[in-house]
């Protein structure tokens, strides 16, 4: 879930140093089988800070990504859409 509150689409979410993964859908729910309560889950998606959960006990792992603020880039898009007048 994003910090706004909406769900993403699309984040990887793996137990840490094994190929165990899976990917989250449209409604931002993802399914992923770890037997050990020590495991690491990492949870990664373009444009947000990558996440990290120790499982312990835990059969839900709920958690919000903040997004990646990268101010040249946004600079670039505002410059871009004055220049073109689309503001």
């Amino acid at each position: 879930m994003e910090k706004t509150g909406e769900y993403i689409q699309g984040v990887n979410v793996i137990v840490k140093n094994t190929k165990i993964g899976s990917i989250s859908n449209n409604s931002g729910t993802y399914k992923i089988s770890v037997s050990d309560n020590n495991a690491v889950v990492v949870f990664s998606a373009v444009n947000y800070f990558t996440q990290e959960v120790q499982v312990s006990c835990k059969e839900i792992i709920d958690i919000l990504l903040q997004i990646k603020f990268n101010s040249a880039f946004d600079n670039k898009v505002l410059r871009m859409l004055k220049e073109y007048g689309l503001d």
